[in-house]
């Protein structure tokens, strides 16, 4: 029978010979495991979503209203990246700060054009109503029970 003694110089070549082939082995097969199971495809799926994210996202910090202008009148006309809006300051100012934020949620997502965020004089409910609702409001004569915060006009276009 052929000797079987291992010396401490033995084990470590052969341990070091095993984690170079595995290391070896790994690398030439990584590739071929990555197409497999779809995984490169994943990640540049996955970072052109980053990217389409933050474009919506700066598109919406651009046409949100910026609140910290303390020059905007009572009732003012604004070209929000030429997105004509009518903002009541008025009716804005005298809403609590609770009030204010939640109109604010609304506002930071932005408007759709004919679009008007208005609060109830009854029940201080905010909401966000279309064109479509609003015409309904109106013609069930009740958009006096309602005040218009803020209202992005229809393009003349």
């Amino acid at each position: 029978m052929e000797d079987l003694n291992f010396n401490p110089a033995n084990f470590f070549l052969v341990f070091l010979l095993l984690v170079i082939v595995s290391i070896l082995l790994f690398l030439l097969f990584r590739e071929f495991f990555c197409w497999y199971w779809k995984i490169n495809k994943r990640i540049s799926m996955t970072e052109r979503q980053v990217v389409l994210l933050e474009k919506i996202l700066a598109h919406l910090k651009s046409t949100s209203p910026n609140q910290s202008d303390t020059d905007m009148h009572v009732s003012e006309t604004i070209s929000i990246n030429d997105q004509m809006t009518d903002f009541n300051r008025d009716i804005y100012d005298i809403l609590s700060s609770l009030e204010q934020k939640e109109a604010d949620k609304f506002i930071k997502h932005g408007l759709r054009p004919g679009e008007k965020i208005v609060i109830n004089k009854t029940t201080r409910e905010i909401n966000r109503f279309s064109i479509k609702e609003w015409t309904e409001i109106c013609a069930k004569f009740e958009d006096h029970k309602w005040s218009i915060i803020w209202e992005r006009k229809l393009s003349s276009v």
